[in-house]
């Protein structure tokens, strides 16, 4: 499934016991569970247990995604214009992560990787 925000920059990313990306289009990708981040930096595997609000993603601001991308078993991949990768596999128990926006639009990854779609038209 492609999510639909291809093109757009990450406005913010932040660390807030979560990954949270924001982009210029109005989208808001919060990641609760492991991810790998993974380019010319090299991979670094995070966990939401050691991610605080003083967790630095900065770097990724500015960075235009060219493709976010779900797979049949519910994996996340964002890849950016410089090659970085974000990669969230389903988690068994706990939502993985969550993309809103535009609007009213919300797209959560539940446990054990099934979508939840709330298109946001009434």
């Amino acid at each position: 499934m492609d999510l639909g925000v291809a093109g757009q920059f990450i406005a913010e990313a932040t660390g807030e016991f979560a990954l949270v990306v924001r982009t210029d289009g109005g989208v808001e990708v919060r990641v609760e569970s492991d991810f790998t981040v993974s380019g010319n930096r090299g991979t670094v595997t995070y966990s939401p247990d050691t991610i605080t609000d003083s967790t630095v993603f900065n770097w990724l601001v500015g960075k235009r995604i060219i493709a976010a991308v779900v797979d049949d078993a519910g994996a996340l991949t964002m890849t950016l214009a410089d090659g970085t990768k974000i990669s969230v596999p389903p988690d068994e128990e706990f939502e993985a992560w969550t993309l809103a926006g535009p609007g009213a639009r919300k797209i959560v990854s539940m446990p054990g990787g099934e979508l939840t779609v709330f298109s946001g038209d009434k």
